[in-house]
């Protein structure tokens, strides 16, 4: 699987991708110290978030998770659903390689490319934020181990998650329900209504999501292997 996963990097642009996750970590950021600014002033109704000085890193982290989940649909769609769009799969498992194990590896390619770019801004997010705690008053900075082990765990969960849309958009092969299912998604599990930072924060539900994930796309990888309709 190792030597596949170096085929695809191949052909995956990660030049592009790379670029596209600093211009997200910047917009997120600016976002997250706009909106902070914005509580502090008291022109958006607090509702069920904490303290103004928690907004910040509350705010990022949404807005991450919720970035990175449609990116990783994306991805999704670009890897594999459009493959099977253009045939370009069927020729593939013409080779003698395990369908299983081609189809595992694009899923592994897209999930160490989705959770490695979400850890990289983490890390990136919260050492900006804590510079610019040091300059703006409005915005405060405070991070505990609880809240680390947090992050790593709701990281990959949501990564996990993010492969459900897999199975939405093989149903038709459409590279837009791929994308829009991910949309209808974010906006359940990551919405601050429900929690400082939705549903994707709470563990046990975020385990339990990360787990549907694995799930539907389980099933994806098994119809894929075993019907002749994909």
């Amino acid at each position: 699987m190792t030597n596949l996963i170096k085929l695809e990097l191949r052909r995956f642009n990660l030049k592009n991708h790379v670029f596209g996750v600093m211009i997200a970590n910047i917009v997120i950021l600016f976002f997250s110290v706009f909106m902070t600014y914005m509580l502090s002033m008291g022109e958006i109704p607090q509702t069920n978030l904490p303290s103004v000085e928690l907004d910040t890193i509350s705010i990022s982290s949404m807005l991450m998770k919720a970035t990175f989940l449609v990116w990783e649909s994306v991805l999704i769609a670009t890897i594999i659903i459009e493959e099977f769009r253009s045939k370009t799969m069927s020729l593939l498992f013409t080779y003698p390689i395990n369908r299983k194990k081609l189809i595992a590896t694009k899923l592994v390619l897209i999930l160490l490319v989705t959770f490695v770019s979400i850890a990289i801004s983490e890390l990136f997010q919260n050492i900006c934020i804590f510079g610019i705690s040091k300059i703006l008053s409005f915005v405060s900075y405070g991070i505990t181990p609880k809240d680390v082990f947090n992050v790593v765990i709701t990281t990959i969960t949501a990564t996990l998650l993010g492969m459900l849309p897999l199975y939405i958009g093989m149903i038709r092969k459409s590279t837009i329900a791929t994308i829009i299912s991910s949309i209808f998604i974010v906006s359940i599990v990551v919405n601050a209504q429900v929690g400082t930072g939705g549903l994707i924060s709470i563990i046990p539900i975020s385990l339990a999501l990360g787990a549907i994930g694995v799930f539907f796309a389980t099933i994806a990888i098994k119809n894929i292997v075993n019907n002749d309709l994909y």
